[in-house]
């Protein structure tokens, strides 16, 4: 029996338009998060004299729980902010690597949630926000559910200015992954050959009150990192068409930099039956409601 246990959240961006590359070697971002809770499994298994990590489930298949593992690295890190016994991690990994769905980064982000959890003074919300940003740009935004009160959550500046975004209705969410991994180097350099798309702002809206808005929200925006990453990996463009054909799908679209597709549903049946299918023919593939804070 664990020690304590939490969910690591996916992380989907229902929008990402991203800026020409600044001098410094990142991106400008303004994108709009949710999470869905059909992630990795982070657990504690026992206080030890040095933090380790143990990897296993379907998806960790040749993983090694090396030194930099964003696990590990969140745990160093915090231990060196707050009072807290090492500890052995358990990492179940249920989401493939390199899928633009937050990954390790989110990993990273429950470690740090888990424990603060477990300290006994617990770190502010601006201190383990100051430490998510040693887990990459993501960082912050992957955090972002554990900590902040919203249901989604908008990302800017290089993704470590994140600001509650707006509320948003009851929604199931089926997610497909052609199992073809696509390094996020790779995807924005291809991105970085062809001028910025504009606009650049997302537009501004404190609520998104039915399904309907949702779909008209993503009908308005882009992920920017879609059009490069189909060339690398033909199957996204594949994955988006046959996921915006399933009934009831509100709007489709690759999350981060891919490979994974998501579909949004105002129904958890019919999320599930389109997860199946994917599954059905090879794909990794799974369902669930949208992570909406305070929901149970």
């Amino acid at each position: 029996m664990p020690l304590a246990e939490i969910q690591s959240l996916a992380k989907i961006n229902l929008a990402l338009h991203v800026g020409g590359v600044r001098p410094d070697g990142y991106h400008p971002v303004d994108t709009l998060c949710v999470f869905a809770s059909a992630g990795d499994v982070l657990s504690i298994e026992e206080e030890t004299d040095e933090f380790s990590l143990i990897i296993d489930g379907e998806e960790g298949a040749g993983l090694s729980p090396s030194t930099d593992n964003l696990v590990l690295r969140a745990a160093r890190a915090f231990a060196v902010a707050a009072d807290i016994r090492p500890v052995r991690f358990r990492l179940t990994k249920n989401v493939p690597v390199a899928s633009g769905i937050g990954g390790g980064t989110s990993n990273g982000a429950a470690a740090l949630a888990l424990l603060n959890q477990r300290a006994s003074v617990p770190l502010s919300v601006p201190g383990l926000m100051a430490l998510s940003q040693g887990l990459g740009a993501d960082g912050p935004v992957c955090l972002a559910p554990y900590i902040m009160s919203a249901d989604s959550f908008r990302a800017r500046g290089i993704g470590f200015a994140v600001t509650n975004g707006p509320s948003l209705p009851p929604l199931h969410i089926a997610l497909a992954n052609p199992r073809q991994a696509v390094p996020t180097g790779t995807v924005f350099r291809a991105f970085d050959k062809a001028a910025a798309p504009s606009p650049f702002e997302l537009p501004e809206t404190a609520r998104l009150a039915s399904s309907g808005d949702v779909a008209s929200f993503l009908s308005g925006t882009r992920n920017d990192l879609a059009p490069p990453a189909r060339v690398i990996c033909p199957a996204i463009a594949a994955l988006e068409a046959e996921m915006s054909a399933q009934p009831g799908c509100l709007g489709a679209r690759m999350s981060g930099s891919g490979a994974t597709v998501f579909g949004l549903y105002a129904s958890a049946s019919a999320a599930t039956r389109a997860a199946r299918r994917f599954v059905a023919e090879g794909h990794w593939a799974v369902s669930s409601p949208l992570f909406r804070k305070g929901a149970s």
